[in-house]
């Protein structure tokens, strides 16, 4: 693997942006939208509410200066009301935040996959939530998902089950202490 750099989302330049969006899409579940409001606000709510309110929390990887992946997140999430606005499911797992407070998500550009790339941002981001005191962090995803494997291996040990408005979820927690 050639070298890679991680780059803080207020350093990035127009076409690192963009190609950050293409990874969104191309690493989405979701593929088909009824038209561009519901796309753009599919956009918002998993991508760039994080650009807008938690910048400092946004890094991508780039390998020969070409974005590889980018993870993002909000390191309390109990404390971001809007979160639980925008992403309602997030209510579903409540009781689990004191133990796993940040909240993240994390895709990487098809070509890297299974480089390591995401395990370096993963502990990036472990670095500086421990340097804020941060006990855990945590993701949501789907019960099917393929990623669950990638966060296994990345040390999202605990888990647990549970549906919000019919729609089954699994969240992930990795221990920061």
């Amino acid at each position: 693997m050639s070298d890679y750099t991680i780059k803080n989302f207020l350093d990035l330049n127009d076409t690192e942006i963009e190609k950050v969006n293409e990874i969104f899409f191309e690493s989405s579940s979701k593929s088909h939208f009824l038209g561009t409001k519901e796309k753009e606000k599919f956009q918002y709510k998993y991508l760039d509410y994080y650009k807008v309110f938690f910048p400092q929390l946004f890094f991508v990887i780039t390998v020969d200066s070409q974005v590889k992946g980018y993870i993002c997140g909000i390191s309390e999430i109990l404390k971001d009301k809007k979160s639980f606005e925008i992403s309602s499911h997030l209510h579903a797992f409540k009781d689990l935040y004191k133990k796993f407070p940040a909240h993240l998500h994390i895709n990487m550009a098809s070509d890297s996959r299974g480089m390591g790339l995401g395990s370096i941002l993963i502990n990036h981001f472990e670095k500086l939530l421990k340097e804020r005191s941060i006990v855990g962090m945590h993701i949501i995803t789907s019960p099917k998902a393929q990623n669950i494997r990638f966060y296994t291996k990345n040390h999202f040990k605990f888990s647990k089950h549970a549906s919000y408005k019919s729609i089954n979820y699994l969240f992930m927690g990795r221990s920061l202490t």
